[in-house]
């Protein structure tokens, strides 16, 4: 079981349903994987398309360096997620790990990012990520006119949850953004 550093996470409540949904294509116009990775100088990611899932390995740093970082990322057109609730994968791993989901707004001074820590490991779950329950890596909320700002979403490994040297393989399938809406509801 997992444990919890301050409050424990919100989830969304099995009674939302999705009345929207648009899926993040893995491919552009062009038929380009349009999934990269990003990270530190000493450490690794590598992204890649198999079979219909997003593949994501990754190895963080065992060098002396507090920024070891490494992430899938997806970009966004600015806009694309004003009026909806959450982003939502599929997602397994090759063990337990705690990765976190990041939205950034690359355009804003300092590309500030927004997160939410998920545990994955060898069984397939589904994973919500809502905009509403975002924090701040740096400070500052995530609404409004700081949404249309958003232009990547990111599935990060970083010291925040992991060690110096810790690799792994993250599987993603069917990543889409949704508009909720409570099965209790008129």
């Amino acid at each position: 079981n997992p444990i919890y550093v301050g409050s424990a996470p919100r989830f969304i409540s099995r009674e939302q349903e999705a009345v929207s949904v648009v899926p993040l294509a893995e491919t552009n116009d062009e038929r380009q994987f349009v999934w990269h990775s990003e990270h530190d100088d000493l450490s690794s990611g590598d992204v890649v398309l198999n079979q219909e899932e997003v593949v994501f390995k990754h190895r963080l740093s065992v060098e002396e360096n507090p920024g070891r970082v490494s992430a899938a990322v997806y970009p966004l057109q600015p806009g694309a997620l004003v009026g909806f609730d959450g982003v939502v994968f599929e997602g397994r791993a090759n063990r337990p790990m705690r990765l976190s989901a990041q939205l950034r707004a690359g355009a804003l001074d300092g590309e500030p990012r927004w997160r939410q820590s998920f545990f994955l490991d060898e069984n397939q779950k589904t994973i919500r990520i809502a905009l509403k329950d975002l924090t701040s890596v740096e400070r500052g909320e995530v609404g409004g006119s700081i949404l249309s700002e958003i232009d990547a979403l990111l599935i990060v490994t970083d010291l925040t949850n992991g060690t110096p040297g810790i690799d792994g393989e993250v599987r993603i399938k069917s990543p889409r953004i949704e508009v909720w809406k409570s099965r209790f509801e008129p």
